[in-house]
C-alpha cells in the first residue's frame, strides 16, 4: 500500500494520532510519500523581525487552516509510527518559485479573478520561505519490518 500526502496534513491537529492511525494500514515495506510546508524556525529566533514575521507566519496559518510542525517533528512523528525515511528533499527554492510566480500573476493575468485571500496567503508564504521561517519538504518514508 502506498499513501500520498501534499499539504493536506497541515490541517490535522493531533498529527501524533493521525500518523500513528494511518500507519497501521501499510503492510511491511509499504511507503508514504509526503510533501509539505514546514516550520523551519521560529519567528522569535529572528529579534529584528519578529513582529513582522510572526504575524506573518500566524496569518499564514490561519489562511491556510495550518499547524506548521518542523521537519524534525514529521521525522520524530514517522520514525514513533516504525517508520524510515528512504528520501529526503527540501524543495524551499521551489515553493519560493511557485508563490512567487502565483503571486505576480495575481497582480497581472489574474488581476480581480483571485480572491484577495487567496493571493494575501501565497504572498505570506512566499515572504515567510525566504524569510526562512518555513521550509517545504518532500519525503518517502517506509514502513519498517
Amino acid at each position: 500500500m502506498k499513501l500520498g500526502s501534499q499539504g493536506a496534513w497541515l490541517q490535522v491537529p493531533d498529527k501524533r494520532d493521525f500518523v500513528q492511525r494511518w500507519s497501521g494500514c501499510l503492510a511491511e515495506g509499504g511507503r508514504i510519500a509526503f510533501e509539505h510546508a514546514c516550520l523551519a524556525r521560529p519567528a522569535k529566533e529572528a529579534p529584528e523581525e519578529k513582529p513582522a514575521l510572526e504575524k506573518a507566519l500566524a496569518e499564514l496559518e490561519s489562511s491556510w487552516q495550518a499547524q506548521l510542525i518542523s521537519p524534525q517533528d514529521w521525522l520524530d512523528l514517522f520514525a514513533a509510527a516504525g517508520l524510515t525515511v528512504v528520501h529526503l528533499e527540501d524543495h524551499t527554492q521551489i515553493f519560493v518559485d511557485y508563490y512567487t510566480r502565483l503571486a505576480e500573476l495575481a497582480q497581472s493575468t489574474l488581476a480581480g479573478r483571485v480572491p484577495s485571500a487567496e493571493s494575501e496567503g501565497w504572498r505570506r508564504a512566499r515572504d515567510c520561505a525566504e524569510s526562512g521561517i518555513i521550509s517545504y519538504l518532500r519525503l518517502v518514508a517506509e514502513k519498517s519490518a
